[in-house]
């Protein structure tokens, strides 16, 4: 990818969704626990360690799979023409944020432009964004 395009990835899922799936796993484990409670208290632990091990697994991959945790490296841009070192071939150290896993679809290639009308400065937040460390 050249260095004029910003790559901005959007979330594959709405956050909300994740909080109803954990509360309906929730009333199912509570309404579970208040079934086999009487009859198979052995079970209990199991059903719990079950319950928790889900909401773990699902929050794990909600916080995998969301395009605002990256991380943050710095590599030095040397390009004369985008690189924002004002077009003579002079370097900056640029803030480079990455995704760890993104998907394709929500791939957005963004050609941003200063105010000198140079392409390929930072974002306004002073930051780059590239593509993610694993794309699926």
């Amino acid at each position: 990818m050249h260095n004029r395009y910003q790559v901005l990835y959007d979330r594959p899922y709405n956050p909300a969704y994740i909080f109803i799936l954990i509360a309906i796993l929730t009333i199912a484990f509570i309404s579970i626990h208040i079934e086999f409670a009487v009859h198979m208290p052995s079970l209990l632990p199991v059903s719990f360690g079950l319950h928790w091990g889900l909401i773990c697994g699902i929050c794990l991959l909600a916080i995998l799979f969301d395009p605002s945790v990256a991380y943050l490296t710095t590599k030095r841009d040397v390009s004369g023409n985008g690189g924002g070192g004002g077009g003579d071939g002079s370097a900056r150290v640029v803030t480079v944020r990455r995704p760890l896993v993104a998907f394709r679809e929500s791939r957005v290639n963004v050609l941003l432009e200063n105010t000198e009308g140079v392409a390929g400065w930072n974002w306004i937040d002073g930051v780059r964004y590239e593509e993610a460390a694993v794309e699926v």
